[in-house]
């Protein structure tokens, strides 16, 4: 609905880089944001991590750090 002009939302920049980029997506309120987003994976204490969800928070944070050393504004590939 957004990419319709419908509405307004607050995502990720890795989200909507490539409809921003294409012009499809307006960035509005740009001076309301400190660029950051908090993003939480949670899971269960046991003392043996599951790989398949090992895996998945190491992904995470791969792809976070990644996303983080870009250029300075999060929307310019």
């Amino acid at each position: 609905m957004l990419v319709g002009g419908l509405g307004v939302s607050q995502t990720y920049a890795s989200v909507a880089r490539h409809l921003v980029q294409s012009g499809a997506l307006l960035p509005v309120l740009e001076d309301c944001t400190d660029g950051a987003l908090p993003i939480s994976v949670v899971n269960a204490l046991t003392k043996r991590l599951n790989a398949r969800v090992r895996t998945f928070v190491d992904w995470v944070k791969e792809r976070l750090s990644s996303e983080q050393s870009r250029a300075a504004d999060p929307l310019v590939a």
